[in-house]
């Protein structure tokens, strides 16, 4: 064996070594950020533009077609009453999504007001506001959502006020615990002591310090609340037949799981993707917080 052919062989061995020792590179919080916002810019694409891509109503029957599998006409089969289930998943996802935007949506706002004048104000309101806290936690969350709408009857208004009654609490402890913590740092000791009014220090120096920690509880929460409305939807205390819904529209199909299997499959794949989605979204910004250090 020649020099060159020696070294040569040694070059390859440490190259096939450095290959081996070299760590595989994980996928990025900006990767999984875009195919999460990706796969939410399609289902809201399809859910609010159902009218261009579905060739009947959510409720349209049709008495022929009745508990007809997936085909080129009916793409997602139809259920017994012949209604095209296509149509009638993209229709339910505009419920859904208008469920987890308003509960999640008047949770954030309440429950960010009063966690921020709780912990600023202290004393007896503090105290007050903490009591509701530990009494809210100490019912079970959808039983106590489930009793509400019992009370008043079903419906979507019965579900906006069962929940929007009790989720703030979730926020409000969130809120308070990083407002007691920033009240005693060193930027909001400056901006107190320079004689600003309590707004003034409220919303340029302390809200925009709580606000990141805020949105990305509500990106995780977004999921359990379009959660929360399905399974009161399919207990049948939510959304009232006809209009679809996501929940009912798998409760309807559990009589006929094993045989028309697609009633209920693509309504429940659609919550799959939607919580995947915000799993993704939550998850990569999570990342990109942490590795910001918090800031």
């Amino acid at each position: 064996m020649t020099a060159t052919g020696a070294s040569g062989n040694v070059a390859r061995t440490r190259l096939l070594t450095l290959s081996r020792a070299r760590p595989v590179r994980r996928v990025g919080p900006n990767v999984v950020l875009v195919i999460g916002l990706a796969l939410l810019a399609l289902m809201l694409i399809a859910c609010f533009g159902a009218p261009l891509f579905a060739h009947y109503g959510p409720t349209q029957l049709d008495q022929v077609a009745v508990l007809q599998p997936p085909s080129s006409r009916h793409w997602f089969g139809t259920d017994q009453y012949g209604r095209d289930v296509f149509s009638r998943t993209l229709y339910a996802g505009r419920v859904d999504f208008l469920i987890g935007t308003v509960l999640v949506g008047v949770a954030l706002v309440v429950g960010t007001s009063i966690g921020v004048i709780s912990a600023w104000r202290g004393g007896l309101i503090d105290g007050l506001v903490q009591r509701l806290v530990d009494i809210g936690f100490a019912f079970p969350f959808l039983v106590l959502v489930i009793s509400i709408v019992g009370l008043r009857g079903p419906g979507l208004s019965s579900l906006f006020l069962a929940v929007s009654f009790v989720a703030w609490i979730f926020y409000a402890r969130l809120v308070r615990s990083e407002v007691i913590v920033l009240k005693s740092a060193n930027y909001m000791l400056a901006a107190r002591t320079s004689g600003f009014s309590a707004a003034r220090v409220l919303i340029r120096h302390l809200l925009p310090n709580v606000v990141n920690q805020v949105l990305l509880y509500a990106t995780s929460d977004f999921v359990y609340a379009v959660l929360l409305g399905a399974s009161v939807s399919y207990l049948g205390l939510g959304v009232q037949p006809p209009t679809p819904e996501w929940g009912a529209m798998v409760q309807e199909g559990q009589n006929f799981v094993i045989t028309q299997w697609w009633i209920a499959f693509f309504p429940g794949l659609a919550i799959v993707i939607m919580g995947l989605a915000f799993a993704m979204i939550g998850d990569s910004l999570a990342d990109k917080w942490r590795s910001s250090g918090g800031r």
